[in-house]
């Protein structure tokens, strides 16, 4: 409480804190008296009107925000617990509080002890904040006259852990009856006539003002979760209150409510299986409910709370960002493709790759007409302050990736407007897991476009497309890792600019848990120890200054400090990484597929053979058909998943789902559509008189980056099972009839038979004999 006096959220001022046991008979705390209103129930029943409560609300919701978007290392609580694993960690506990306090079996309890841990959403945790614990408007403090929270108290349960956890709590009363007791009574079938704003309304106004998108995709989950931790304090209060132990006398009451509240979360739970985004679909209801939410004085000083609703670029400047885009593609890089191409292969016998000159000067002028950075989305920026990237929301950039995947070779506009892989999804995974140091010291930089970087997860020995097989050494010794092994395929390590590598190994082989053996590390590029074996090349090309690089790490010592997010927290930030890149490829991909058919029907209409061009033969004005079909029907899937990662976040299983399948579908189709292209070209197709060949060898590259077309495509089913069990169509057009005494009746085969189909057989049999 004293380190968030100097923050945004409203806590009593601290005067003493006292540990000496011997004065109270306890240790204890002294702080200002604050005088203000309370209220006993989530409904705030003695609130003056509907509009008094609606402003209630929404100042409860800013002190929430301002919570959540503390600083806590800069306000000297980063050891204030761990980072990541809460609600792993938290299931744990209070399972062991319950079945101490157990005084008979319970199913509900039963229920949630068994689902909670599987049901745990994948990748859980990639947010660490503050935490109360206890969230509920009965632990906070209202001003006499006006609705702005100014305390809020009981602080026990606080700790850093997932803000979902404190969201659901505080939302709970949406489906708790309003027949319990009041501090756990509910809103009623229609909390809009008193003055309490929808329950979307409230989520989509919290992500409104924290940025914080992901937080509402699994919110039933947490809410089961904190029925579940909620039930376990209160069967440990009528436990006590049994054994004579009670602090209240009311314990015996209350603790009865534990079985009905666990109940509950059995309800939720069922329904988070049912529809597991349902506060997601609708995303964005609640816009009206956020602009009129009152913002109290403390909250107004939250600085992410301030511009996050309005932080993605409206439509008419993001018009006028593609206009240049395209001007520039026209002006400056269609232009110079073949003079890039020129400049890259020079390298090809060299040891010491550079930016061709050529790729500096576009740098230069991409960065002058502003199309520079245009990649970290909105909610990703905001974690860098907001002061990097082009205010762009996934789809949105997207449809720009398209538009530079024009371009011959397929990265040259990224390269030129710094939006190229690896360094896009570096940069992501620093805003998103870098400490404070490591995105001043990286992060900085590369948004700034000096430097490059390196991404090394693939492995020449093991199957790298299942991340747990990571098997590269990093063991510590002293302060340091030391890292031992080989990685091959790191994009772009082989250029002298990339100062930077991301590196993915194994820091606890010996965890039970598979997916919390991998750790990844930031490591200089100069670190001693790292030896480039060779550039991999692809049919015969090995992309200098950028190719492709196998690795060998011969004792090489990086400190402790270069840990990302923490030790085991490897494969979800792989995971969390590769969503965003898939969506980059892809687009670019398709950017590719477009060349190829403009190509294709330009060779058609002008070529002639037998007597009639190309273009007036069915079987090449069908290819053409089928060929936009398939483009649009790419574009069509991505633009669907972009979207997806803006409004419910990249670990949705709608969203991981839909970017499996779009990682496994485009690059194979825009293959098939460089082929078709060949074919109409003839010889000419596989020659380097067209581009088609360099784009038919890059989507064959693609069908193995970020994970080969199988992988995707048995996430995608996986997923889609568990999707199809919650249709509403599950079970329907089964008509088999009921095996029972009223089904169907044939015969029985030692039947007797008529006369006249026994003269049949019988004819037969001697017609057979003759």
């Amino acid at each position: 409480m004293s380190a968030l006096g100097a923050t945004a959220v409203p806590v009593p001022a601290m005067r003493m804190f006292c540990d000496d046991p011997e004065v109270l008979g306890t240790p204890f705390l002294v702080c200002d008296y604050v005088s203000g209103r309370f209220f006993d129930d989530p409904k705030m029943g003695t609130a003056a009107s509907p509009q008094e409560r609606s402003a209630l609300y929404g100042s409860f919701l800013s002190a929430i925000a301002a919570l959540h978007t503390v600083d806590y290392k800069a306000a000297g609580l980063g050891d204030f617990g761990k980072e990541g694993g809460y609600v792993a960690r938290q299931t744990k506990v209070w399972t062991s509080q319950y079945r101490a306090a157990e005084t008979e079996s319970n199913a509900a309890f039963e229920k949630l002890l068994a689902w909670l841990p599987e049901a745990l959403p994948a990748g859980d945790d990639a947010l660490t904040t503050l935490v109360h614990g206890d969230l509920r408007v009965d632990n906070c403090i209202f001003a006499h006259d006006s609705p702005e929270v100014v305390a809020m108290l009981d602080w026990e349960l606080a700790t850093l852990g997932d803000p979902a956890t404190d969201l659901a709590l505080a939302t709970l009363p949406y489906d708790t009856p309003t027949a319990w007791p009041k501090a756990f009574s509910g809103f009623g079938a229609d909390p809009a006539a008193a003055g309490i704003p929808a329950e979307q309304a409230l989520v989509d106004a919290y992500v409104s003002a924290t940025g914080l998108t992901s937080v509402a995709s699994h919110l039933d989950y947490y809410r089961a979760f904190c029925c579940f931790r909620m039930a376990s304090i209160l069967q440990g209060v009528y436990k006590r209150s049994l054994d004579g132990q009670a602090s209240s006398a009311d314990g015996s009451k209350w603790g009865k409510m534990a079985g009905a509240v666990a109940g509950l979360g059995v309800d939720i739970a069922e329904r988070y299986e049912r529809s597991p985004d349902r506060l997601t679909r609708t995303a964005g209801a609640g816009a009206a409910f956020a602009s009129t939410a009152p913002a109290s004085a403390s909250a107004a000083r939250a600085p992410a709370a301030a511009g996050a609703a309005g932080a993605a670029m409206g439509e008419a400047e993001y018009e006028a960002l593609k206009g240049r885009l395209i001007e520039f593609m026209h002006a400056e890089i269609y232009p110079n493709e073949q003079e890039f191409a020129r400049q890259n292969h020079a390298f090809a016998d060299k040891t010491e790759w550079v930016h061709p000159p050529l790729l500096v000067e576009l740098m230069a002028k991409a960065k002058a007409a502003r199309l520079w950075n245009l990649f970290l989305p909105v909610d990703s920026a905001l974690l860098v302050d907001g002061r990097h990237g082009a205010g762009l929301t996934n789809l949105q950039y997207a449809d720009l990736c398209e538009i530079m995947g024009t371009s011959i070779h397929a990265e040259m506009a990224a390269q030129a407007t710094n939006t190229t892989s690896p360094d896009t999804g570096n940069m992501e995974t620093l805003a998103r897991f870098g400490s404070d140091e490591q995105k001043e010291r990286w992060l900085k930089p590369l948004l700034e476009g000096k430097i490059r970087s390196c991404f090394a997860m693939t492995e020449p020995d093991v199957a790298s497309s299942d991340a747990t097989n990571i098997s590269i050494s990093i063991r510590k010794e002293g302060g340091d890792y030391v890292i031992n092994g080989r990685k091959w395929w790191c994009t772009g390590a082989g250029s002298l600019h990339t100062q930077i590598m991301i590196l993915m190994g194994k820091t606890d082989p010996e965890n039970p848990n598979l997916h919390q053996q991998q750790s990844m590390l930031l490591v200089p590029m100069d670190t001693p120890g790292i030896r480039l074996v060779r550039p991999l090349t692809v049919f015969g090309d090995a992309d200098p200054p950028k190719g492709h690089m196998e690795i060998a790490f011969e004792d090489c010592r990086v400190p402790q400090s270069a840990i990302l997010w923490g030790e085991g927290k490897g494969f979800e930030i792989a995971q969390r990484r590769l969503g965003p890149g898939r969506i980059h490829h892809c687009m670019r991909a398709i950017g590719q597929a477009e060349r190829a058919l403009s190509l294709m029907c330009a060779r058609a209409e002008s070529r002639v053979a037998f007597g009639k061009p190309l273009a007036k033969r069915d079987t090449v004005i069908d290819g053409i058909a089928k060929c936009r079909a398939d483009i649009d029907g790419m574009r069509h899937l991505v633009r669907e998943a972009a979207q997806l990662m803006d409004t419910r976040g990249n670990t949705d299983r709608e969203t991981r789902r839909l970017l499996s399948i779009v990682k496994a579908l485009v690059p194979k189709t825009v293959q098939q559509i460089a082929d078709q292209a060949m074919q109409v070209h003839g010889a000419a197709g596989i020659s380097s008189d067209t581009p088609l060949a360099s784009i038919f060898a890059s989507a064959r590259l693609l069908r193995f980056a970020d994970g080969p077309d199988e992988v995707h495509w048995r996430k995608a089913g996986q997923l889609e099972l568990q999707s199809q069990r919650d249709s509403r169509l599950r079970g329907l057009g089964l008509y088999t009839p009921a095996r029972n005494e009223g089904e169907p009746f044939f015969r029985y085969t030692n039947d007797p038979i008529s006369a006249e189909s026994r003269e049949a057989i019988e004819r037969f049999e001697a017609l057979m004999s003759e």
